[in-house]
């Protein structure tokens, strides 16, 4: 039988995983602070509504927040949920209000994407399979290992050929058929939350967007609005290992914990507000840069192998996502078994 476990999932700082869905001003109002979105089949079918319908429709192109079109307490009736707004987010909206990046749900519940959280372990296992191979004991294989990596490292095709290295390490199906993708891990949408529960809205800097190092040009930054789960949230999903695989539940969580330990280290900044993240059950969701990206910069730094412009191919990810006035680095949240 696979190995598998109940994962307990809690937020650290603030998460925001996309839908890819953008909320206007004329989706959304401010209603005693609070981040109110509007259920806008349930209005246009309300018979109140008919009064004021063709006077919202001849203005709504200009761009007015709805909530100078439409009555409040008539928009109140139709809200589809509510929630708490950062300071500095409610500073913005209330300055300019603007489009708002909504988190994924289902059938209007907040939930926590299986994909996500695959692709961030998948991500640390790249690390830990490089690392291994680089570091070994054992002087010609350790050699090998490294030939075959800095073989990788140039290729131009780095995420394809990091996954062909990677995955017969960690086994599972198909391991020995070229061409076929591993299956070595299955891991479940999180269980379903109501957006008021675990939901608020962040105000995100997204720092160093373009220039920065190696580019001659300084960064600059860019602010978003973004509905994010708040730390302390908590959700739970269940892990599954492939028969086949040659990794055990804790052996993945362990890897996973140390790799993202460096990328915290690398990823801070000074005068962050970030909380002191825990040493075991680490993780990041929503703000990873990628396998290829994130796994080999990571590596590289171990390896103390060149990046730069006339080196391997390895870009580090220039931006950083910071949350609120505290500066609060986003995405951090710590993995735990649940309790038979």
């Amino acid at each position: 039988m696979p190995e598998s476990a109940v994962v307990k999932l809690k937020a650290l700082t603030p998460i925001h995983i996309g839908s890819g869905h953008e909320l206007s001003r004329l989706d959304y109002f401010l209603d005693s602070g609070r981040f109110s979105v509007v259920d806008t089949e349930s209005l246009f079918r309300d018979p109140d509504f008919s009064a004021v319908r063709d006077a919202f429709l001849q203005s709504a192109a200009g761009g007015e927040p709805i909530a100078k079109l439409v009555p409040v307490p008539l928009l109140k009736k139709h809200t589809s949920y509510r929630i708490g707004v950062s300071p500095s987010a409610r500073t913005e909206m209330e300055r300019s209000p603007t489009q708002v990046k909504t988190f994924t749900k289902s059938a209007g519940r907040v939930y926590i994407p299986g994909s996500s959280v695959k692709g961030a372990i998948l991500s640390a296992l790249c690390w830990k399979v490089l690392h291994e191979g680089w570091f070994q004991e054992d002087e010609n294989r350790r050699k090998t290992a490294r030939i075959n990596i800095e073989q990788l490292m140039l290729q131009d095709n780095g995420s394809d050929s990091l996954l062909a290295t990677v995955l017969p390490r960690l086994g599972g199906r198909a391991t020995d058929e070229l061409g076929r993708f591993t299956h070595w891990l299955d891991v479940s949408d999180s269980d379903l939350k109501a957006p008021e529960e675990v939901l608020g809205m962040s105000l995100v800097d997204v720092k160093n967007v373009s220039g920065g190092t190696g580019s001659g040009r300084p960064g600059r930054n860019l602010k978003l609005l973004c509905e994010t789960v708040q730390a302390g949230k908590e959700f739970s999903f269940s892990l599954k290992l492939d028969p086949d695989s040659k990794l055990t539940v804790d052996d993945a969580l362990k890897s996973v914990a140390d790799f993202y330990s460096r990328v915290a280290a690398k990823d801070g900044a000074p005068g962050d507000a970030t909380p002191k993240l825990p040493e075991t059950g680490l993780i990041r969701l929503g703000q990873g840069s990628g396998a290829y990206a994130t796994s080999l910069l990571v590596f590289a730094g171990d390896a103390e192998l060149h990046t730069g412009r006339d080196g391997y191919r390895v870009k580090p990810p220039r931006s950083r996502k910071r949350a609120g006035q505290g500066n609060i680095a986003m995405g951090w949240a710590q993995m735990t078994l649940a309790q038979p």
